[in-house]
């Protein structure tokens, strides 16, 4: 997925409660990177892209494996394209993560 940059241009909590999840979307010029992570409770979440520009953009994300919440290891990579009007569900096992790279397409 590459190298994750230093700095901010952006930065949008979009689902948080201290100490248990966090879900934020930061941009770094025109790229977006979003990451989540959990405690010892298995979560899902929705994530709107409504915080884009117009246009049709590129996602890879890393979602947990089947095994995830025993072998850290386990993870899928994958990828697909979204617009500021699409939504998506995420599935953390306890203790897992979600990370994704948002790159504008056109």
């Amino acid at each position: 997925m590459g190298k994750i940059p230093e700095e901010w241009g952006d930065i949008k909590v979009l689902n948080a409660k201290i100490g248990d999840y966090t879900l934020i979307a930061r941009r770094n010029g025109s790229d977006w990177y979003i990451g989540t992570i959990t405690d010892w409770e298995k979560r899902s979440f929705e994530i709107s892209f409504d915080f884009l520009a117009d246009g049709l953009y590129e996602m890879k994300y890393i979602e947990d494996g089947i095994n995830a919440d025993t072998r850290a290891i386990d993870y899928k990579l994958k990828s697909n394209k979204i617009t500021k009007n699409d939504k998506m569900t995420i599935h953390l096992v306890p203790g897992g993560g979600w990370i994704a790279r948002i790159n504008k397409v056109k």
